[in-house]
C-alpha cells in the first residue's frame, strides 16, 4: 500500500483552521445599554455591560482508502485525479450532513427510530461525531422552534417557518432557507412564484429554480432527511 501518494494526493482539498486550543473560547458581541430620561446635569443610572463568550471545540472526520502502486504505474484512466474528485464530493456532502442530522445520542437518535447507531457503522457513524446538528434544535431542543405546516406548500409556509426567528428574520440578508429535495421540487409549482405574471423573469415555470423568497436565499441539501425525536 501507498499511503505516501494518497497522503499527498488528498492534502490539497482542505485548508484547516487552526485555532490557539482546543476548545477555544471566543467573545461575543456586548450586551444591550440601559436608557433613561435625562436631566441637564443630573447623573443618570449607569449600565454595566454583560458579556458572553462562546466555546469552539474542533471535531475530526476521517477516512482511509486502500492505494496501490498499481494504480499509478498500470491504470487505463487516471486514478488518482478521479480519487480527488470523488474525496471532495463526497466530503461536501458529508459535512453537509453532519452539520444537519449529527446527534450524540446513540439510540433512537433523530436519525434512526429505535435502532443504536455506532461510531463504525458505515454512512451513518459520522452522526455520532460529537455535537447536535442543526435539526436538533427544533426537534428535540427548543420545540417551539418547529412548525408543523401539515399542508401542501404555499408561498406563506416559508413565513410560518421565519416568524420563528421573530427580530432575527427582519434582515433578508441575514437569513437563509435551507430545504429538502422533496419540499423544494413541490415548491416550484406555487402558484405566486411560477407565473411570469407574478414573479416575473425569475418565474419557475421559466427557470426551474427558485433561488429565493422575499429576498431571502433557498438552499437545497440533499443531505436533509426525514427526521424526529426518535428518528421516525
Amino acid at each position: 500500500w501507498d499511503d505516501v501518494n494518497l497522503e499527498t494526493a488528498v492534502a490539497p482539498l482542505f485548508n484547516t483552521i487552526q485555532m490557539p486550543s482546543n476548545p477555544f473560547q471566543i467573545s461575543l458581541q456586548l450586551g444591550d445599554v440601559n436608557w433613561y430620561p435625562g436631566t441637564e446635569n443630573v447623573a443618570t443610572k449607569s449600565t454595566a455591560l454583560t458579556t458572553a463568550r462562546q466555546t469552539l471545540t474542533a471535531y475530526e472526520l476521517v477516512a482511509e482508502v486502500p492505494w496501490s502502486y498499481d494504480l499509478d504505474e498500470d491504470a487505463v484512466i487516471a486514478m488518482i485525479e478521479e480519487l480527488r474528485r470523488g474525496l471532495l464530493r463526497n466530503a461536501r456532502e458529508v459535512i453537509d450532513d453532519v452539520l444537519l442530522n449529527c446527534d450524540t445520542t446513540t439510540t433512537n437518535n433523530i436519525n434512526a427510530d429505535g435502532a443504536t447507531i455506532a461510531t463504525t457503522d458505515a454512512a451513518k457513524g459520522q452522526w455520532l461525531l460529537g455535537f447536535d446538528g442543526l435539526l436538533h434544535l427544533p426537534l428535540v431542543d427548543n420545540t417551539s422552534q418547529s412548525n408543523d405546516h401539515a399542508g401542501g406548500v404555499t408561498d406563506d409556509m416559508f413565513n410560518e417557518i421565519r416568524d420563528k426567528l421573530s427580530k432575527y428574520a427582519v434582515r433578508p440578508s441575514e437569513v437563509v432557507y435551507i430545504t429538502d429535495v422533496n419540499t423544494f421540487i413541490r415548491s416550484l409549482s406555487i402558484d405566486n412564484f411560477r407565473t411570469l405574471d407574478k414573479f416575473g423573469p425569475q418565474a419557475t415555470v421559466l427557470t426551474g429554480q427558485l433561488g429565493a423568497v422575499e429576498g431571502i436565499p433557498v438552499i437545497v441539501s440533499e443531505q436533509m432527511k426525514l427526521a424526529d425525536t426518535d428518528g421516525l
